[in-house]
C-alpha cells in the first residue's frame, strides 16, 4: 500500500512538474513576439519583404498557440495578462509604424490604429499610477478588430513581396485599410463606452 501510495505521490510530482513547465511557455511566446517585432522592423526597412512575411506568420502563430496553451494549461497569471497583451500592442504598433514610414500604407490608417493603441496603454498606465484595479477584458468587436489589423499587414506585406506591379492588389489595399479604419474606430468607441466609469475615478483620485 504504500508502495502504491509512494508510486502515485511521484506521478502526481511528475505531472505537477510537467504542468508548471507547460503554463511557463505562453509567457516565453510572448517575448518571442516582442522580439520578433524588431526584427519585422528591420526587415521591413530592408524591402526584404520575404523575410518580413514569414516573421509575421511566425508572429501570428505564436499568438495563436500563446493563447491554446494558456486556456488549455490554465496558465493565467499576473504577468501574463500584462506581457500578451503588450507584445501585440508591440507587434502592431512596430508594423504600422514601419509600413507608414515606407509609404508602403496610408497615414490616416496607421494614426488611426496607433492613436487607439496609445490611448489604451495610457489610460492603463494612469490607472496603475493612481492604484485604480482594471483589467481590460478583450471585447468581441475589439477581438475581430485585431483579426482585420493582422491580416491587412500580412496582405500589405504580401503584395509587396509577389504582387508589386499589379494595380488592382494597390486598390485592395486602400480599400482595406479603410476597413481597417473603420473597424479601429468602432473599437475604440466600444471601449470608451464599457470603460467610461474610468475617467471619474481617475477625477476623484
Amino acid at each position: 500500500m504504500d508502495q502504491n501510495f509512494l508510486r502515485s505521490a511521484a506521478l502526481l510530482e511528475e505531472e505537477s512538474r510537467e504542468v508548471r513547465m507547460w503554463k511557463c511557455v505562453p509567457n516565453l511566446f510572448s517575448i518571442a513576439r516582442i522580439l520578433m517585432a524588431f526584427l519585422l522592423v528591420i526587415k521591413i526597412l530592408e524591402r526584404d519583404f520575404f523575410w518580413a512575411l514569414l516573421i509575421l506568420s511566425g508572429a501570428a502563430t505564436s499568438d495563436f498557440l500563446d493563447g491554446f496553451l494558456a486556456r488549455k494549461y490554465n496558465a493565467t497569471s499576473r504577468f501574463g495578462s500584462i506581457i500578451d497583451p503588450l507584445a501585440d500592442k508591440i507587434l502592431m504598433m512596430a508594423a504600422y509604424g514601419t509600413l507608414w514610414h515606407m509609404d508602403l500604407i496610408q497615414g490616416y490608417v496607421c494614426l488611426v490604429v496607433l492613436g487607439r493603441d496609445v490611448l489604451i496603454m495610457l489610460t492603463v498606465l494612469l490607472c496603475a499610477m493612481k492604484k485604480i484595479p482594471i483589467t481590460f477584458s478583450p471585447l468581441m468587436l475589439s477581438k475581430v478588430n485585431t483579426t482585420l489589423q493582422l491580416l491587412y499587414i500580412i496582405f500589405v506585406i504580401y503584395c509587396n513581396c509577389f504582387l508589386i506591379n499589379v494595380p488592382f492588389a494597390q486598390v485592395m489595399i486602400l480599400i482595406f485599410g479603410g476597413i481597417v479604419a473603420v473597424s479601429t474606430l468602432f473599437s475604440g468607441l466600444e471601449y470608451a463606452r464599457k470603460y467610461n466609469w474610468i475617467k471619474g475615478a481617475l477625477c476623484k483620485k
